[in-house]
Order: C-alpha cells, then sequence, then structure tokens
C-alpha cells in the first residue's frame, strides 16, 4: 500500500475525504482533483481534508503527501538546545521524502519481480511517439492508422491461387496504375488477343462515336458536289464556309448589286424609324447652326449628364469664372455632388494640410484616418490593454494577448488562495479553468474579503490547452472595497483634527481626546476633557511571571493537552498573556527562545495566538523555563505641573487642615499627622535638658 497518498472516487456529494498518513506540516497535504490541485480545509481533527464543493460522480480524488526537498525543516545553529523534536522533525523529513519516492517508483514503469519484464502494473501509458525503429513500441492509434485499412484487402488477397498472386507480384508500380480505374471486361480485353497493330495506328480511331464503314457509306451522295466546289479559289472556300444555312437563303434570289449593298453597312436599326425620329429636332438644329463652330463642337462634346447640370443653373458668369484656373479633374469636382456645406464651412479647411501623424503644436494641419487609429493603437499599447469582467468566473472564454490587464469588479465569497495561487474551475467557460499565480505573501492560504475587486494580468504564453484548458494570469494588484476606502479616507481626516504638531500648545479648535506633540518641550499632549487643559502621556508598564496550563488536547496536530512539559505538548495557555509576542522573554533549558510574529506554529522559537503560546519543537519532560510578560512601557515619566493632586497620593488616611505627611511606620508608607505640641504659635519652643539649638552653620 501506498505509504503517502490515498485514492478516493467522487459521487458528487462527498466532500470530506479522509488523510491516513502522517505529515509534518499542513502545507505538506495537497488534494487533486482530475489531477488538478484543488485548495481545502483540515476538518475535523487535521486528519480530513473538507472541499469547498463536492467532486463529479467518478471524479478521480487524490490527497497527497508532498515533503519539501529544497530546504530542510530544522536548522541547527551553534550554542542552540538540541531536542528530541527537532531530531525527529530533522529524521521524519527525510523518511517521508524517500516514502513519497517509493510511491512515485511504485506508480512508474518498473521490472516485474517475477517476469524481469517491464510493466506499468495494469495502468495506461500515454503520450508516446510514433514508433520509429523496428523494436519500438506502437500506440493504439499508430496500428489503427496504419495497419487496419490494409487488412480488408489481405484478406481477399488471401484467396487467390498461387500462380495469380506470383503474377501480380511481377507488376511494376506503372503497370498497377494502369490498372486503377480501368472499367473494361474480360470480354473486351480479349478482343485484343491476336491484334498485331502499334499504338500509333490504334490511336488513328481515338475519338470514333460509331461504325466508321456506315460513316463512310452516307459520305458517298455528296461526291458530286464536292468535286463541283473543289475548283474554286480557296480563299472563295473558306468563305462560303464560314456561311450559315439562314445567310445562304437570303441570297438566293437576290438581285441588288454590291454597291448597293454596301450603302447600309453600319446601319443598326430600321432606316425609316431613324428618320421618322429626327424631325422634331429641326428647330433646335436651326438654332444651334447659328453657333460658332467653336461653339458648336464645344457642345457637341457635352454629355447627356453634363447638360443636365447647366439646366436650371442660376449661378452669374462671375461666379463660374471663380472656378477658372481650377486644375481639377471631374471626378474631384464631383466630390462636392450633394454638399450642403456654406462657403464659411468650407473655409475652415482653408489653408489646412494633411498630416499623416498626430502633433501636439500644430493647428494648420488635418490628420488623417490612419494617423489618428494610430495614435489610438499607442496609446491602448501603452497600457498594456484592459479587461473589466464582474466576479472571478466570468473570465474572458479567448484569453487577452499577454500583459493585458483583467479587473474582477468583485471576488465574491470564498476566494481562498492556496500557496501563493488559486485555480478558478469553469473560470473562463466550460472546461476553461483560470489559474491566477504570484500572489504576496500577504495572501498565500488567504480568503479576500467579499465585495473586494482583483487586477491580473494575462500570462498566455504559460497557458495550456486541453480538456480542460488553464488560462494563466499573474496577480497584479488588489481594489478595496468603497466602503473600506471611505472609512480610511474618513479616518485619516479624523486623525488630521485630532493630531496637531507646533511649538506652542494650542489654544482653539480643541477638543477632548486631542493630540498635541509640542516640539519646543519635546513631550507629546492629550487634552484632558476633565480640566479642559493639555496634560503629557503617561503610559506605567507592569512584569509578570507567567504560570501554564494545558491548551487544547494531545490529539491536535500539532498537540496541546498538558500543563506541563511533557515531551510531546507543543502549546500551553498563560497567566498572563500579552497583546504580542515581542512581549514575552521565554526561556527554556536556560536558552532565551525566539519570538515570531503572527498565530501560526513558527519553524523556530515561539508565537503567540491569544492566550497560547505556541512552540516550534515540544520542550523535554520538565524541562527548567520562566515566562516572563513585559507591560506595554516601562518607564515612569516626569509627572506634568498641576497633574499630581491628593487623590493620587497613597496615604493610609485622609488628613485634616494644618496636618503635615511623614513617615508611617505602622503601614511602612504615609500618612497624615497633627504638628507636635509646643513648637511654634504662641507658646513658643521648648528645648529638654541638654538639648542644644544650632542657628547658620
Amino acid at each position: 500500500m501506498p505509504y503517502a497518498f490515498d485514492t478516493y472516487s467522487g459521487n458528487g456529494s462527498l466532500t470530506d475525504f479522509n488523510i491516513s498518513f502522517p505529515y509534518i506540516n499542513e502545507d505538506h497535504v495537497k488534494v487533486y482533483v482530475n489531477y488538478t490541485q484543488t485548495s481545502f480545509t483540515f476538518e475535523p481533527n487535521k486528519s480530513t481534508a473538507r472541499l469547498g464543493s463536492a467532486p463529479a460522480n467518478g471524479a478521480v480524488v487524490e490527497v497527497r503527501r508532498i515533503t519539501p526537498l529544497a530546504n530542510v525543516l530544522v536548522d541547527y545553529a551553534d550554542g542552540s538546545t538540541l531536542t528530541a523534536g527537532d531530531l525527529d522533525t530533522n529524521n521524519l523529513q527525510h523518511l517521508y521524502i524517500e516514502q513519497e519516492l517509493d510511491d512515485i517508483q511504485n506508480k512508474a514503469i518498473a521490472l516485474s519481480p517475477t517476469t524481469g519484464l517491464a510493466t506499468a502494473n495494469s495502468r495506461r501509458v500515454t503520450e508516446v511517439a510514433d514508433p520509429t525503429a523496428a523494436q519500438d513500441a506502437a500506440t493504439k492509434n499508430y496500428v489503427d492508422t496504419t495497419r487496419q485499412p490494409v487488412d480488408a484487402e489481405l484478406t481477399e488477397l488471401a484467396t487467390m491461387s498461387s500462380g495469380t498472386a506470383s503474377s501480380l507480384a511481377d507488376l511494376t508500380n506503372t503497370e498497377v496504375q494502369i490498372l486503377d480505374g480501368a472499367t473494361v471486361s474480360t470480354t473486351e480485353l480479349n478482343k485484343l488477343d491476336g491484334v498485331t497493330a502499334t499504338t500509333a495506328e490504334i490511336n488513328y480511331v481515338d475519338g470514333v462515336t460509331s461504325n466508321v464503314q456506315t460513316q463512310l457509306n452516307a459520305k458517298q451522295p455528296l461526291d458530286a458536289e464536292l468535286t463541283e466546289l473543289a475548283t474554286m479559289h480557296t480563299d472563295t472556300a473558306a468563305a462560303l464556309a464560314d456561311l450559315t444555312q439562314a445567310e445562304v437563303q437570303i441570297l438566293d434570289g437576290a438581285t441588288l448589286s454590291t454597291a448597293e449593298l454596301n450603302f447600309v453597312d453600319g446601319v443598326t436599326s430600321a432606316l425609316q424609324t431613324q428618320l421618322d425620329a429626327k424631325q422634331p429636332l429641326d428647330a433646335d438644329l436651326t438654332n444651334l447652326s447659328s453657333c460658332q463652330s467653336g461653339s458648336s463642337a464645344n457642345i457637341a462634346l457635352l454629355t447627356s449628364g453634363e447638360v443636365a447640370i447647366l439646366d436650371g443653373a442660376t449661378l452669374s458668369t462671375t461666379e463660374l469664372n471663380t472656378l477658372s484656373g481650377i486644375t481639377s479633374s471631374t471626378g474631384e469636382l464631383n466630390k462636392l455632388d450633394g454638399v450642403t456645406s456654406t462657403a464659411a464651412n468650407l473655409n475652415v479647411v482653408s489653408g489646412m494640410t494633411k498630416a499623416t501623424s498626430l502633433t501636439s503644436n500644430s493647428d494648420t494641419e488635418l490628420p488623417t484616418s490612419k494617423a489618428v487609429a494610430d495614435h489610438v493603437t499607442g496609446v491602448v499599447n501603452a497600457l498594456g490593454g484592459f479587461v473589466a469582467v464582474n466576479g472571478p468566473t466570468n473570465f474572458p472564454a479567448t484569453q487577452p494577448a499577454q500583459g493585458v490587464v483583467v479587473s474582477i469588479k468583485d471576488v465574491g465569497s470564498g476566494f481562498t488562495t492556496s500557496s501563493n495561487e488559486i485555480t478558478i474551475t469553469n473560470g473562463a467557460g466550460t472546461n476553461k479553468n483560470v489559474r491566477i499565480t504570484g500572489f504576496p505573501s500577504e495572501y498565500a492560504a488567504a480568503t479576500l474579503t467579499d465585495d473586494t475587486g482583483l487586477q491580473v494580468t494575462s500570462d498566455i504564453t504559460n497557458s495550456t490547452s486541453g480538456t480542460p484548458a488553464v488560462h494563466r494570469y499573474v496577480y497584479h494588484k488588489q481594489l478595496a472595497k468603497e466602503s473600506d476606502v471611505k472609512a480610511l479616507s474618513d479616518d485619516i481626516n479624523n486623525f488630521n483634527e485630532r493630531y496637531r504638531v507646533g511649538g506652542s500648545n494650542p489654544s482653539s479648535d480643541n477638543h477632548a481626546g486631542d493630540l498635541f506633540y509640542n516640539t519646543g518641550t519635546d513631550k507629546m499632549l492629550v487634552r484632558n476633557a476633565a480640566n479642559n487643559a493639555w496634560e503629557e502621556v503617561q503610559s506605567i508598564g507592569e512584569f509578570f511571571i507567567n504560570t501554564i496550563s494545558s491548551a487544547g488536547s494531545g490529539s491536535d496536530s500539532p498537540p496541546g493537552g498538558s500543563a506541563t512539559f511533557n515531551g510531546t505538548a507543543r502549546k500551553f495557555t498563560l497567566s498572563n498573556p500579552p497583546s504580542f509576542a515581542q512581549q514575552l522573554i521565554v526561556s527554556i533549558n536556560g536558552v532565551i527562545q525566539k519570538p515570531n510574529s503572527g498565530s501560526g506554529f513558527p519553524s523556530e522559537g515561539f508565537s503567540l495566538n491569544g492566550s497560547v503560546i505556541q512552540l516550534a519543537a515540544a520542550p523535554a519532560t520538565n524541562a527548567p523555563f520562566f515566562i516572563i510578560t513585559i507591560g506595554s512601557s516601562v518607564n515612569i515619566g516626569t509627572p506634568s505641573a498641576g497633574t499630581v493632586d491628593l487623590a493620587k497620593l497613597d496615604t493610609s488616611n485622609t488628613g485634616s487642615t494644618g496636618q503635615f505627611l511623614k513617615k508611617d511606620g505602622s503601614t511602612e508608607g504615609i500618612g497624615w499627622a497633627d504638628v507636635p505640641a509646643g513648637v511654634g504659635g504662641a507658646t513658643g519652643v521648648d528645648f529638654n535638658d541638654d538639648v542644644k539649638a544650632r542657628f547658620g552653620t
């Protein structure tokens, strides 16, 4: 059985899959559905992998341990304490890697211990190239497409006699090609039996469609006429041969001369009809006859369309003369046909020239459409392209070009990364998964907040086809949701109102709780609402010695469940936990441990998760230790003027008017006491015997 993987078959509803093998760290466990890595959570005791959605019925689900090869899990340092936990972790890393290699070898092609031959252990072998050498293995496709089409012909040839087979074998490639497509029958081929004619002689009948003798007999009645025509001139015979039957019938009985026939040369319709059509034009022709010879010639050159343009024209001779000297062609002038612009509108382009590229310093150039298109293309290319989609399952079905930015409006709920990447099933449509890589360490195995956006860039050069295809993208930037941006803006504005810096304390626009840093006194002040005054900020810290108690259970991974060091437990509850791991001084076996930020289990030293301290390795049973919590501040500070009142004095009594403070022996503190009798006032000062009074030095 395998050491480091479990294989299951999906049923469309199951989401929990047992993890039967041990592992060192949680991120060493991977889940693959149909050989594609899938994100999951550990439930309930770190021995079950729970998927976000149930794999389809029949899907292959594999839970696998992959222990890292690139780095060691235990890094020894000079002077550090060598614990059993560190040694075990180091040995387990090597053991697990060996087990995983053994699993891979057992699934690969290997030598059978019983036959000594290569075996795939009843598994398919894929991605095999077509064979080239005699002893190469051949794929099913190669055999099907290369050998099967020949089977039917070989079966049929197998029924022929040996003599026939020998004759076929003697045929050359050219002879076989001659027979390819032949439709002659055996009877027709037998007609050639005994023929001695050459190929050239046989070709004389090429194109003959009926009996040759019958055709010759039909030609005999025409012999006399052919004899008479044989005496005519060669050109005459050729001309007669070109006449149609209808043309010959027209000449039959004609009496007109050649000159008379030539009168109608070039006529295309009935002469009488053409003459009748000319009569209405007589008056117009009379008017035109008075034109100068040059004018009539120019008028004659006008087309019907050009005459129609002049019909109804109202412009004057002067206006026509405006066109004098224009070199534009008729085609160029025709471009004005239908223009409704005024002279002022047309004058806008006066002095303008064509430009084939856009510039920012010319007002006398009109860019061509290509110049505008080139400019827009340049701007778009500078941006790298941009595509906006609503969610992570709305990626374009056709992946954009390399580097194009795709902006996701809302990642939605459950958008969880795994090892700095995430795979979105059918993110670009059916059988088109989307894989986003390159997430920063802050988003490794993290769930992005609903309503936040994300920008990624297309990495089409590393995408793969197949079923499903994988469209690859690279993380670019997370986009904050609008409410967070507004809240942050409000917080910044509020902080700007609450915190100020200057050389003298503000006397206006003050609010309770405002902070002010006085650069003159180098002190941080806070606005006291009780007396409406600025007071120095003070923070008094404390030190605590911690005791430990049980946290979690011994079946946890990593385990807990013990109130003392027992060689197994790695987490304990502190009696005086601080806010941060950096506030703890931890000594185990006389070695100060390294604090680590974050709430996860560290690879060395310790971390803090709420009130629970988490150790990188389990201390030995009854190992000596101490854990000290340092307060948030350890400075006493200097009280500001006017801030120490009677309420702040730790006295043994409340006192009364006229009393003074003195050492109180009963409480080892201070207290209020009366002034001794006989001192001062109207009674003067009395001294006991043998007591001196000294004044001055």
